[in-house]
C-alpha cells in the first residue's frame, strides 16, 4: 500500500518552497523508487485527522516536521503494525538523527522511499509518549526559554541569549526527588535528570548516542551538581562522550521509573518539547512498541555494531540506583 506522506506546512516554509513544489518534489522521489505516494501539506491542526485516516486504513504514514509533529505521530502509531518514516524539518531533529535519516529534504525522501521497517521501543512518562529523552531542570529551563528566541532578530536573540546564559550560569536551586526503580527508593537533590528510552553508550565522541533502540530499558541519569555552570559543563561533556569521569553524574537503568517530589508540578523537555507534568512522575518503557522506516541496510549496520559493543563488553549494564546513591553520598 502507497504511503500517506504529511508535511507540516509551518515546517515546511524553511524549505523556502511552495506546498506544491513540496508535493511534487515528493511524488518524483517516490517515482524514482518505483513506488507511490499520497502526499498532502497541511497545516499543524489537520495533521490529527489525517493520521487518524491513515491509521483507519493501515496505510503507512510518513511525517515531515520538527520532534514535536514526529512525537504526536509516533503516539498515534504506537502499539500497531503501521510504519511510520520522518522527513526532518525542525530545528533539532533528535529522531531523525537517532536514525539515520538524512537531514536535507531530498536525501531524506530518497532513504524513506527505498527504506525498510525496524521495531524499536517507546518510552511514556505519565501517559505521554516520546522517543528520545525526557529531561529535568536545567536542560527544560534551556528548552522552554529558547522557545523565545525563536522569531527574534539577530540583536535581539543574542541579548536574550546572553540573559539565559547568565541565569543557568547562576542557578542554585536544585530540585529534591525520590527515584524508585523497583528495588528501592533513592532520595537526592538534582540539577538536572534526563529519562532515556533505551540508555547511551557513553563512548567518545560528538553527540550521544543510544547502540541499541530495542532493548527494553530506561536509562537515567542524574546531575547532582551545586551550581548551574558546573552542572552546565557537565552537560557539554556529555554531548562529547566523557560524562562517566563525573563523580556528581550518576547513571542508572529501569524498565520503570517512579519519581516523587514535594513540587506538585515539574516542567519537562519531551524530545524537546517543553511541557508542566504533576508528580509523581511515572516513567515506563514499552517495548517494541513502534515500526519506523529506516534507510535501507540501516537495521543490519546497528546489529553488527551493537555485536561488537556486546562481545567487547562495552554493553554491560549500569549501576543501581541504590549503588550510585551510596557511592555519591
Amino acid at each position: 500500500m502507497r504511503p500517506r506522506v504529511i508535511i507540516n506546512a509551518r515546517s515546511g516554509t524553511s524549505l523556502g518552497m511552495e506546498p506544491k513544489e513540496i508535493e511534487r518534489r515528493a511524488l518524483e522521489a517516490f517515482e524514482a523508487a518505483g513506488a507511490q505516494a499520497d502526499v498532502r501539506v497541511v497545516a499543524p491542526r489537520e495533521i490529527d485527522a489525517l493520521l487518524n485516516d491513515a491509521k483507519s486504513k493501515d496505510q503507512p504514514v510518513i511525517v515531515g516536521g520538527g520532534d514535536g509533529t514526529v512525537r504526536a505521530a509516533a503516539a498515534q502509531l504506537a502499539g500497531t503494525s503501521i510504519p511510520l518514516g520522518v522527513i526532518p524539518l525542525g530545528t533539532m531533529n533528535l529522531f531523525a538523527r537517532e536514525i539515520e535519516i538524512p537531514l536535507d529534504f531530498d536525501g531524506a525522501l530518497a532513504a524513506l522511499a527505498d527504506g525498510e521497517e525496524m521495531r524499536i521501543d517507546a518510552a511514556s512518562v505519565n501517559g505521554d509518549l516520546f522517543l528520545c529523552n525526557s529531561l529535568m531542570g536545567l536542560p527544560a529551563i534551556f528548552s522552554r526559554q529558547r522557545e523565545t528566541l525563536r522569531g527574534t532578530g539577530y540583536l535581539q536573540g543574542a541579548h536574550k541569549a546572553w540573559l539565559l546564559a547568565r541565569r543557568i550560569a547562576s542557578l542554585r536551586h536544585r530540585i529534591g526527588v525520590e527515584l524508585d526503580d523497583g528495588t528501592g527508593t533513592n532520595r537526592m537533590r538534582v540539577m538536572a535528570m534526563a529519562v532515556s528510552n533505551n540508555p547511551y553508550d557513553g563512548a567518545s565522541g560528538v553527540g550521544l548516542r543510544r547502540p541499541r533502540l530495542d532493548a527494553g530499558e530506561l536509562g537515567v541519569y542524574t546531575s547532582r551538581h551545586r551550581t548551574g555552570l558546573s552542572a552546565a559543563i557537565a552537560l557539554a561533556k556529555a554531548y562529547f562522550g566523557t560524562w562517566r569521569d563525573d563523580p556528581y553524574v550518576s547513571e542508572h537503568r529501569a524498565h520503570l521509573i517512579r519519581v516523587t517530589s514535594r513540587r506538585r508540578r515539574i516542567w519537562l523537555s519531551n524530545d524537546g518539547e517543553a511541557k508542566a507534568y504533576r508528580t509523581p512522575l511515572v516513567y515506563r518503557c514499552h517495548p517494541g512498541a513502534l515500526s519506523v522506516i529506516v534507510p535501507r541496510g540501516h537495521v543490519k549496520a546497528r546489529t553488527d555494531a551493537w555485536s561488537t559493543i556486546a562481545h567487547s563488553g562495552a554493553g554491560q549494564a549500569g549501576s543501581s540506583l541504590a549503588a550510585a546513591s551510596n557511592a555519591l553520598s
